[in-house]
């Protein structure tokens, strides 16, 4: 029955290493993508508040309408 064994000792340990490797090469990718998510929604807000400050208030017009 061949190929039927367990693989050896050492591809065990090579395949280990190479899923770790990638999980945290995954791991790294998600992170960087969340603090460039996070950079935008930071920027976004920054924006929104110096419109807000920008804008200009309305000055109070008088009761009677000028004909």
């Amino acid at each position: 029955m061949a190929g039927r064994q367990a693989p050896t000792f050492i591809k065990r340990q090579k395949e280990q290493k190479r899923s770790a490797k990638s999980a945290a090469k995954r791991a790294a990718q998600q992170a960087r993508r969340d603090e460039r998510s996070a950079r935008a929604k930071a920027a976004d807000s920054l924006e929104e508040e110096i419109a807000a400050a920008t804008v200009e208030p309305e000055t109070p017009r008088d009761s009677e309408p000028s004909a």
